[in-house]
C-alpha cells in the first residue's frame, strides 16, 4: 500500500500523539507502583528495595503522582 504525503503526515502526527500519551502513562505507572509498594510494605526503604531503586526515587515518584492527580 502506498501513502500520499498528507496521509504520511497524519500517520506520523497520530503516532507522535500516542507516544506522548504513553510517556505520561508510564510516569503515572511508576508512581502507582511506588505507592502500592509503600502501602504493602509500610516503609519507603522496604518498597525501594523490592522495586530495586533508591528510597528517594520512591519519594519523588509518589510526589509526582500526587502532583499529577492534583494533590499537595
Amino acid at each position: 500500500m502506498r501513502f500520499c504525503q498528507a496521509e504520511l503526515h497524519l500517520v506520523c502526527a497520530y503516532m507522535h500523539t500516542v507516544v506522548m500519551k504513553w510517556d505520561g502513562a508510564a510516569q503515572h505507572l511508576d508512581g502507582i507502583v511506588a505507592f502500592l509498594a509503600v502501602a504493602r510494605l509500610g516503609r519507603l526503604t522496604a518498597a525501594a528495595e523490592s522495586i530495586g531503586v533508591n528510597h528517594s526515587t520512591i519519594s519523588r515518584r509518589i510526589a509526582a503522582l500526587e502532583t499529577s492527580l492534583g494533590g499537595r
